[in-house]
């Protein structure tokens, strides 16, 4: 179909105020569109829709020419309105007779106009016009000067950009064509939890919370196997593909548990299963271990080019292991041997500081005298020397292993890091100085179940840990503030500032309401009652188990295997 548009033409008048259009829309709306100039804004103009003003802009670098009602280059255009403005009489519309040639929209109309945006559809034979649905029907409307409607964008754009060629444009193109959203394979069941694969990101995966798919990502670079529940090399996985928790450990060998490849584990395993994994090296092969199933060991292969760290547990680079087993000792005696080396004495000139003589809910942490590469940490009253990794040296302000440029290592003025000769902590007590002006509230004296975690009353970037009643100023990572609703630092638009709320039932309350002192629960943290972003809690103990919290209770979640839960990038990566 073939049809003809009338370019049409507006008589302009009045002047409405400051920033206002220059003219009056017509109480109707005519075959073509009206557009008024705008008295100062010569980069924006007014379309009538029934007596309405409707704000446009022009696109980048093309300005409003009042002469033939199109956004043009500056050059063609004169941004003084001054003439145009005098007299207050509607705007009327002139037909001309100039012809545009044009087919049939591409597409319907909906019966009905969206709320949230416009919907346009292009020519079937010319580029320079574009259809507005109205109500179902197809309103005729011309892109301004040279450029073109861009069926992609949904906008009229320069001739570079766009493909006039509508043959590959059909009715279906009215309907979303995003890429399709992330999302399970399948749908979770209601009560198992399960890890899914995504269907078409290979590098994400979901475990089933109560039937609510909580998405997650492997670490860089790795993907997803769904049949072995676990992160590996991209050769190694069949992506899009799930197999069931039972087959999830026999590698693919249609439920026959594989031959140990290896000279067997060093050490034996416990006969019941506890909280965290129990891994036991090979004898001989570097590059598989054991993992402890109620007694049995079950071999386990490392990733292609990982070998077996002993000693963290984890498959890692080959460079960071020690494949010389020898040391080894059976049933577990290296691990005591190795306790026992932590508790020798300190190869330093002793603690400043004197530990309390009974642990509190946070650790007390001491400099030596003289070596500032080791620290203690007060075990109810013994000092037990900690030795900093490789290249870091001990902080006595911030209680961290730091850079050497961040420590001073002076200890002269060290008065027991935050250690009185009581035995009481005394903390870094907030002043006036800085963005820092102190607690919200007042610190309880005795701490109860959980630190207190108290915002600043200020500074939403700091927050107070509540110390045998003395407040420790903290500062939340670079980026993040400081939620007091639910004690965690997070993003700035989801954080309430200067708000502080108790966890229920526990911070004031004593032992004498029933709840002992030494209870601690297994995660760290609190639930928030409400939150619109999944909110994780890290496990006090075993660093491969996370908690996701449902409502305002924390369920326990296990990265897959050689994985641990990393807090700051709230997913499960290699340690």
């Amino acid at each position: 179909m073939k049809a003809f548009l009338f370019v049409s033409s507006v008589l302009l008048a009045v002047h409405l105020g400051q920033t206002d259009p220059v003219g009056v829309c017509p109480s109707n709306n005519g075959a073509s569109d009206v557009l008024l100039a705008d008295t100062d804004n010569c980069a924006i103009y007014y379309q009538c829709d029934w007596g309405k003003y409707v704000v446009k802009n022009c696109p980048a670098t093309l300005y409003f020419n009042t002469e033939n009602s199109q956004c043009d280059y500056l050059r063609n255009v004169n941004c003084d309105r001054s003439s145009l403005v005098g007299s207050d009489e509607e705007g009327e519309v002139e037909e001309s007779t100039e012809e545009i040639e044009v087919g049939e929209p591409i597409g319907e109309c909906p019966n009905q106009n969206p709320e949230d945006e416009e919907v346009l559809l292009a020519d079937s034979l010319n580029c320079g016009v574009f259809y507005k649905c109205d109500w179902g029907e197809p309103v005729l409307q011309e892109c301004p000067g040279d450029l073109l409607f861009n069926a992609v964008k949904n906008v009229c754009d320069w001739a570079e950009n766009v493909d006039c060629d509508r043959s590959n444009i059909g009715e279906e193109s009215t309907e979303d064509s995003s890429e399709p959203e992330s999302e399970p394979l399948f749908a979770c069941p209601d009560s198992d939890s399960l890890y899914i694969p995504d269907k078409i990101d290979c590098s994400k995966y979901y475990v089933c919370i109560y039937g609510k798919p909580v998405e997650s990502t492997c670490p860089e670079g790795l993907h997803y196997d769904g049949t072995r529940w676990i992160c590996d090399y991209p050769e190694k996985v069949t992506c899009g593909v799930y197999g069931p928790q039972e087959c999830a450990g026999n590698n693919g060998n249609d439920g026959e548990e594989p031959a140990e490849p290896g000279a067997g584990a060093i050490g034996t395993c416990p006969a019941v299963n506890g909280e965290v994994d129990v891994l036991l090296p090979d004898a001989e092969n570097c590059a598989i271990f054991y993992k402890c199933d109620n007694g049995v060991p079950v071999v386990q292969d490392c990733p292609d080019g990982l070998l077996f760290n002993a000693k963290l547990d984890v498959c890692d680079w080959p460079e960071n292991v020690n494949c010389d087993r020898s040391s080894d000792g059976e049933d577990g005696e290296s691990e005591e041997e190795e306790e026992e080396e932590v508790e020798t004495p300190a190869p330093g000139a002793g603690a400043i500081g004197s530990c309390p003589a009974v642990n509190g809910l946070v650790d007390v942490l001491l400099p030596d005298a003289e070596n500032c590469a080791i620290f203690y940490k007060c075990d109810n009253g013994v000092p037990v020397v900690q030795d900093c990794p490789d290249g870091l040296l001990f902080n006595a302000d911030l209680d961290i292993c730091d850079w050497p440029e961040n420590v001073n290592c002076d200890r002269s003025s060290s008065g027991g890091n935050n250690s009185n000769e009581d035995g009481s902590i005394s903390g870094e007590v907030p002043g006036t100085d800085g963005d820092a002006t102190g607690p919200l509230i007042e610190c309880p004296a005795e701490d109860g179940l959980y630190a207190t975690y108290i915002p600043d009353k200020t500074d939403c970037t700091k927050f107070y840990v509540c110390v045998h009643g003395t407040p420790v100023i903290n500062s939340c990572p670079e980026g993040l503030y400081y939620d007091g609703t639910i004690w965690a630092c997070t993003y700035e638009e989801y954080a309430q500032c200067g708000v502080y709320r108790p966890i229920e039932g526990d911070a004031f309350e004593s032992e004498e309401e029933g709840q002992p002192g030494g209870f601690e629960n297994p995660w760290v943290g609190e639930c928030p009652v409400a939150s619109e972003v999944d909110v994780f809690l890290p496990s006090r103990d075993d660093p491969h188990k996370f908690y996701i919290c449902v409502g305002t209770t924390p369920v326990e979640l296990e990265c897959p295997s050689n994985l641990v839960f990393d807090f700051e990038l709230q997913r499960c990566e290699y340690a």
